[in-house]
């Protein structure tokens, strides 16, 4: 397995977020561990401050961006209720 340096982590963290994989199996075509892939997404979520519904929705946006590029014959993405995957609005609550 490799075992990359600390200093290497953000450029791997950087080409899973690119790629579109899943976790597991960006970590089967590079070899890497997924325990400390997942430790290093952390880090770069806990460094931007975000908040977990906000991840959440940040992840619905990359499905949608995807989604929206991709052609899936007779299904309209952009009318599919994805809105309820967002969570509760927070607008007001600081």
């Amino acid at each position: 397995m490799r075992r990359p340096n600390p200093d290497e982590w953000p450029k791997w963290v950087e080409e899973f977020v690119a790629s579109g994989l899943q976790q597991k199996e960006f970590v089967a075509r590079h070899d890497l561990s997924l325990g400390t892939v997942q430790y290093w997404l952390y880090e770069k979520h806990k460094k931007r401050g975000l908040r977990a519904s906000e991840l959440a929705a940040e992840s619905v946006d990359a499905f949608l961006t995807q989604a929206n590029s991709t052609s899936y014959p007779g299904i309209n993405v952009s009318a599919l209720p994805l809105a309820a995957f967002r969570g509760p609005s927070l607008a007001g609550f600081a």
